[in-house]
C-alpha cells in the first residue's frame, strides 16, 4: 500500500488498524492509534497504578531516549541528573550519518526503513544516501512485502519516497514542511506538504486529517518554526504558510501552549 512504511500497527489485539501518526504509551512502551492510546483505552495497569501514584514512573531521556525509572517519592529532575551524571548513553546513541563522505551526527535519529541504517536529515531520502537495499539478516522479511520491481530504464524517475499531501496540488503551490510531534513516540517526524496559501490553522487541521488523527480536532493545537538556532517561533493559527515559513522548515505540532526545549533543540540540528 501507499505510504505504509509509515507510522505503524495499533497493539491491541482486536484493532490493528495501521495509523500513520501512532501514540507511544510512555508507561508500557507500545505502540497505539488515536482510539487506544490512553490507559484506560488499551488497558494499560502500569499506567492505571502510575496515575494513580501506586508505582514508580518513567521518563525517557532525551540525549540517549533511554527509559529512565524514578522510584516513587523520588524527584524526576535529581533522577534524570544523576542518569546524566553516569555518563548517560548519548554517546552511544549520537551516530554519524552512515552515507559517504557525511560526517554530520544527529541526536534525532533518522533509520532508512529499507536498509535500516543511520543518515542526517540531508540523507533520510533513499535516493539521497544511494540505498542498497536490506542487509541480508532481514533479507526474508524484505522479500516478504517487496513491491514489483521497477525497470532500470525507469528507476531514476521514480521517486524513492512520497510525502505526504494532495498529490493533485500544483508543485509550485506547495509548502515543503517536516512535521514534527512529541505525540508521534518513536517516529518523532514526517514529511508532509500543504498549499502555501493555507493558514496555519488550516494546515493543522490537514495534518491531523492525513493521519488519521481525528480526535485532535477537538483538541487545541499549536504549531512553532523551529531555527537552525534551537529556538522555537509560535505561529498564530491565522498567518498565511508563505508568510511564516519556509521551504523544507520543521515545524511542532504539539497540544502544548509552549514547545519541549529539549525536543526543540534536538529537532534544530536537523536545519
Amino acid at each position: 500500500m501507499e505510504f505504509d512504511d509509515i507510522g505503524g500497527h495499533c497493539t491491541v489485539k482486536d484493532c490493528r488498524v495501521h495509523d500513520y501518526l501512532p501514540v507511544s504509551c510512555n508507561a508500557c512502551r507500545k505502540v497505539f492509534c488515536g482510539e487506544h492510546f490512553s490507559y484506560a483505552a488499551h488497558g494499560c495497569v502500569r499506567g492505571e497504578n502510575r496515575r494513580k501514584g501506586l508505582a514508580n514512573s518513567t521518563l525517557e531521556c532525551s540525549l540517549c531516549q533511554e527509559v529512565v525509572v524514578v522510584r516513587k517519592g523520588e524527584d524526576p529532575d535529581a533522577e534524570l541528573a544523576r542518569h546524566i551524571a553516569r555518563g548517560c548513553g548519548s554517546k552511544k546513541k549520537n551516530q554519524m550519518c552512515n552515507a559517504s563522505g557525511c560526517k554530520t551526527r544527529e541526536i534525532v535519529p533518522i533509520q532508512c526503513k529499507r536498509c535500516l541504517k543511520q543518515y542526517c536529515f540531508s540523507h533520510r531520502i533513499e535516493l539521497d544516501h544511494e540505498c542498497s537495499g536490506p542487509p541480508a539478516s532481514s533479507s526474508r522479511l524484505w522479500d516478504a512485502r517487496q513491491k514489483p520491481k521497477v525497470p532500470a530504464s525507469k528507476a531514476a524517475r521514480v521517486p524513492a519516497k512520497k510525502v505526504l499531501g494532495n498529490q493533485q496540488l500544483a508543485k509550485n503551490q506547495r509548502q515543503n514542511l517536516l512535521i514534527a510531534s512529541p505525540l508521534l513516540g518513536d517516529t518523532n517526524t514526517i514529511d508532509m506538504f500543504f498549499n502555501r496559501n493555507f493558514t496555519v490553522g488550516r494546515m493543522m487541521d490537514e495534518a491531523t486529517g492525513l493521519v488519521r488523527l481525528g480526535e485532535l480536532k477537538e483538541v487545541r493545537l499549536y504549531a512553532f518554526r523551529v531555527t537552525p538556532s534551537g529556538s522555537a517561533l509560535p505561529l498564530g493559527r491565522l498567518q498565511k504558510l508563505s508568510e511564516c515559513t519556509r521551504q523544507n522548515d520543521i515545524v511542532v505540532i504539539d497540544i502544548a501552549e509552549k514547545a519541549d526545549p529539549e525536543f526543540v533543540s534536538a529537532l534544530s540540528r536537523l536545519n
